[in-house]
């Protein structure tokens, strides 16, 4: 490459650079994306505009949305950190709770440094000193805009000078001014109103939801109601104590080696095919990182959720949640018309799933079946049954007239009978969308104990309605 970019910054503000990273050159261009990373310079001036009390505090929160046009610079900017990654896993200690926290923390936060600045996306929970006067006032165009600015430097050139001729000027332009404004309200307002009646007559849902959400009041309702509400729903004291000599008391041996066995790459790629996109990150990393890293993370993600796993210390972060207030109906102002959503952190999410996935696979496995389903199946198995095909045998019934208690059309045989009635609600759809002999011997020679239970279910509650037919 001939064209090397570079960072011009005066000696002076060298402590404020804490990151400078070159990335790859690209095919289509001659230069590499520089990665800046500055401290933020606070002056006292600054410091007192927004003070941290009750009223300061929390003025700004960090979210993070996903953007495909950056996520190969994303990449880039990772593989040169690998290093400086490999190194915080290798800090990652798992002997008490509170060295895993800080550990992984610092962890998480070199993370962050290094991807969060390619999906920031800041927003301000404070409103600006100058606040835009047509925030709300939709009426307003460039026209009227012009006019006010007229007026407001009347009005200061008149607070500086109070003479004759600009108090007549000031008088001349809010006149002007306050006409248009008007004017254009009326018109906003004449327009809003037929727009109105055109929803309710075409589209009532829309025309009521537009009309609750005009009439619905603007205040909010204080963060101390919120607090004393969703604590209030907490059905447990969560400062109670365990007993934790309740879940050691195995004397050092393996109650179920296929639940303490290692996760393996395969568990954890498995959960990643799972996870959504577009989601919420709540506490931690976006669920994209994992999707689209898989093969940068998978090396940390085995480290800390095999270590965990052997610890038994689960992260206190990840047990964080962010509560989000949804608004239900009724009065806006009452905390009991919110529904609460938590948005936790995706990375505990992540091994969350891994360990729900293997639990689902072993009680699939090892889940006994009861002995009244067992003896249902068997019976089918055996023949042993009151179905008309073999109860015709013994009253020597022609087989064409041994016929089903349900449709009285076709035989009641073993197989016609498992494929009747209730079948849609017990047995899968590719063992009766298009029923056969290969089928149903498939289905009674299942190795599946999830399986055989749905079945006996079915042959049982299908006894007891024909029962209750005859």
């Amino acid at each position: 490459m001939s064209v090397i970019d570079y960072l011009l910054v005066p000696m002076s503000l060298f402590p404020i650079v804490r990151q400078l990273i070159v990335s790859n050159f690209k095919t289509l261009s001659d230069h590499a994306f520089l990665h800046i990373q500055l401290s933020l310079l606070c002056n006292e001036r600054n410091s007192k505009r927004f003070s941290d009390g009750e009223n300061g505090k929390n003025l700004s929160q960090d979210k993070s949305k996903w953007n495909d046009e950056l996520k190969e610079q994303c990449r880039d900017c990772l593989l040169i950190n690998v290093d400086k990654v490999n190194l915080c896993r290798e800090r990652i200690d798992f002997d008490g709770q509170q060295l895993l926290h800080n550990s992984l923390a610092e962890f998480t936060s070199t993370l962050n440094d290094i991807m969060v600045p390619f999906f920031k996306k800041r927003t301000n929970n404070y409103k600006s000193c100058r606040s835009n006067i047509c925030d709300d006032k939709p009426w307003f165009n460039a026209q009227c805009k012009d006019l006010y600015r007229r007026y407001i430097n009347c009005l200061n050139i008149f607070n500086r000078l109070k003479s004759q001729l600009n108090h007549s000027n000031l008088i001349r332009v809010k006149k002007d001014y306050k006409t248009l404004e008007r004017r254009l309200k009326l018109e906003y307002m004449h327009t809003e109103e037929n727009m109105m009646d055109m929803m309710r007559l075409t589209n009532p849902k829309l025309f009521y939801k537009e009309l609750k959400r005009k009439a619905s009041s603007k205040h909010a309702v204080p963060l101390k109601l919120f607090h004393e509400y969703f604590k209030s729903l907490c059905s447990s004291d969560t400062d109670a104590v365990f007993d934790h000599s309740l879940f050691h008391n195995t004397n050092g041996e393996c109650v179920c080696e296929e639940l303490d066995r290692e996760i393996t790459e395969n568990d954890i790629l498995k959960a990643i095919r799972n996870l959504k996109r577009d989601k919420s990150h709540g506490v931690g990393f976006l669920n994209e990182y994992f999707i689209e890293y898989k093969e940068v993370f998978m090396p940390v993600l085995l480290y800390i959720f095999n270590g965990i796993l052997k610890s038994g210390i689960f992260p206190t972060d990840w047990a964080k949640a962010i509560l989000i207030p949804i608004f239900k109906k009724d009065n806006v102002l009452d905390p009991n018309n919110y529904r609460g959503i938590s948005l936790v952190s995706n990375f505990g999410k992540l091994f969350s799933s891994v360990l729900n996935q293997r639990l689902i696979n072993w009680s699939e496995t090892y889940k006994p079946i009861p002995v009244i389903y067992k003896t249902c199946i068997t019976k089918i198995r055996l023949r042993s049954h009151d179905l008309a095909i073999e109860c015709g045998r013994y009253f020597a019934i022609p087989r064409s007239n041994r016929l089903c208690s349900f449709c009285k059309n076709d035989i009641e045989d073993e197989m016609h009978f498992t494929y009747q009635g209730l079948r849609s609600y017990f047995i899968k759809r590719y063992y009766w969308r298009k029923p056969s002999m290969y089928k149903y011997i498939q289905l009674m020679s299942s190795n599946s104990l999830r399986e055989l239970c749905n079945l006996g279910k079915f042959i049982f509650c299908a006894q007891k309605l024909r029962s209750n037919m005859l």
